[in-house]
C-alpha cells in the first residue's frame, strides 16, 4: 500500500494584480508580476526574482481618455505624469527578445 498524500491547501486567487503582489510580499505564495508593478518591491528586497525569465506582453498597454478630460483642471498634468511614469518604469527588453524583429 502506498503512502497517502496530505490534502492540498486551497489555492489563493486574485482578480487584482496588486492584491496578488501584496500576498506574495506577505509570504502567502508566489506571483507572476509585471516588471513595472513590482520594480520597487524587487529593489527594496520585498520580492525576489528566483530566475531570470521574462515573458513579453502579447499587446502593449495604451492610455486613452475622453477629449474633455483636457478641459478639466490638471487634466494635462495627469496625462504628463502617467506618461513620465510609464517611461521611467519601462524595463529593458530581455536578452532573448533583443534578436526578434
Amino acid at each position: 500500500m502506498g503512502a497517502r498524500s496530505a490534502p492540498a491547501a486551497p489555492a489563493l486567487t486574485f482578480s487584482l494584480s496588486a492584491a496578488a503582489i501584496d500576498a506574495a510580499i506577505n509570504g502567502k505564495g508566489v506571483v507572476l508580476g509585471q516588471g513595472a508593478m513590482i520594480a520597487q518591491d524587487l529593489a527594496a528586497g520585498r520580492l525576489v526574482c528566483p530566475f531570470d525569465l521574462r515573458l513579453p506582453l502579447p499587446e502593449p498597454y495604451y492610455l486613452a481618455w475622453h477629449t474633455g478630460a483636457f478641459d478639466k483642471p490638471l487634466g494635462r498634468n495627469l496625462q504628463s505624469f502617467l506618461q513620465r511614469e510609464g517611461r521611467r518604469l519601462r524595463f529593458p527588453r530581455h536578452e532573448s527578445q533583443r534578436h526578434e524583429a
